[in-house]
């Protein structure tokens, strides 16, 4: 998967979790999880598209971003239930993601 598409499903699930993060208050770490999504997209992002990363693994950030955000897709998952419309918000955007 290209790092566009991983950055574009990543942001699409990150809006999506803060728009119903009050939904979320019971699910235990959801914020740190919200606030290292944001920290990630950032980082791929800067050293995808400029030279600032020449020194790190954006290789690892974006393993990690992945990861991340399969946890708040399970999250929502767990909260709002597999069959649940508003959980399409979370996964539709798979859908919408440029092709490379």
């Amino acid at each position: 998967m290209s790092v566009d598409n991983i950055l574009h499903e990543a942001s699409a699930v990150l809006h999506a979790a803060l728009r119903y993060s009050s939904e979320f208050s019971e699910i235990d770490k959801i914020d740190h999880h919200i606030y290292r999504m944001r920290v990630l997209i950032t980082q791929v992002a800067a050293h995808s598209y400029t030279t600032l990363g020449n020194n790190t693994n954006v290789s690892a950030e974006l393993r990690e971003l992945q990861d991340i955000k399969d946890v708040v897709l399970k999250a929502a998952e767990q909260r709002f239930g597999s069959t649940s419309t508003l959980l399409g918000e979370f996964r539709n955007t798979r859908k919408q993601a440029p092709s490379s």
